[in-house]
């Protein structure tokens, strides 16, 4: 009887102590999307996108530069023919995945 609950007062006391461990503020939140602006994300070239994402980035102006957030993901900085800048989000198939107004 005793070593149960020896083994009961294990349980919970590791069950309290994973839970004060999970909320540690030290530690970086795990995310399931990609950071939309994210800094990490390495710079690339027009030419090296899959043919249909650089379609849908021609067509959405000129684009002053790309970024790949994942390897099917990638951001734009695109600028209308009335000058102004936006983000788009493209994927590996030309499919636009957000488009929002640029800070520059």
């Amino acid at each position: 009887m005793q070593s149960k609950f020896r083994v009961a007062t294990a349980l919970v006391t590791l069950c309290l102590a994973s839970t004060a461990f999970a909320a540690d503020p030290s530690q970086p939140a795990a995310t399931t999307q990609p950071s939309a602006r994210a800094p990490q994300a390495a710079t690339v070239d027009m030419t090296q996108l899959p043919g249909a994402a650089q379609a849908t980035l021609q067509r959405e102006g000129r684009v002053t530069r790309i970024q790949e957030v994942s390897p099917k993901l990638y951001q734009a900085t695109v600028t209308n023919d009335d000058g102004k800048a936006h983000w788009v989000d493209v994927n590996a198939a030309g499919t636009i995945i957000t488009r929002e107004p640029s800070s520059q």
